[in-house]
């Protein structure tokens, strides 16, 4: 993992510590005990579930939020898709990210927006 995803990784956990659990894309509040699996959706995602999940669900988790974050961007003005991680750099992201005791309401999708706002690159289509 690059030395700036890993500074991304900091000042995204402080970007979030005011204000990651709200605003989520076309879901409910977080669950508690939510799995990362494919039934649930990934604005539910959260540090404490990435924590208790197994390798191949984080790997399916960071998929599904690439997918997510680099897909169609329209609107006024705008056109294209959203930045993304390399789905390494973004599972190395939310391991360090996720450690953290504080961060375990944190939602997975907004971390990585802020850290794919910093040092993501446009999706191939």
């Amino acid at each position: 993992m690059t030395r700036r995803v890993l500074a991304i990784a900091g000042a995204a956990a402080a970007l979030c510590a005011g204000g990651c659990g709200g605003g989520s894309p076309g879901a409910a509040a977080p669950i508690a005990g939510a799995a990362l699996g494919l039934s649930a959706p990934i604005a539910v995602y959260t540090c404490a579930e990435w924590r208790d999940a197994g390798v191949r669900e984080r790997q399916a988790a960071v998929g599904r939020i690439r997918d997510f974050t680099g897909g169609q961007v329209t609107g006024r003005g705008a056109a294209g898709r959203g930045t993304v991680l390399e789905d390494e750099s973004a599972y190395d992201f939310f391991e360090q990210a996720c450690e953290q005791p504080y961060a375990q309401h944190f939602l997975l999708y907004k971390l990585y927006g802020h850290a794919a706002g910093f040092a993501g690159v446009a999706p191939e289509n």
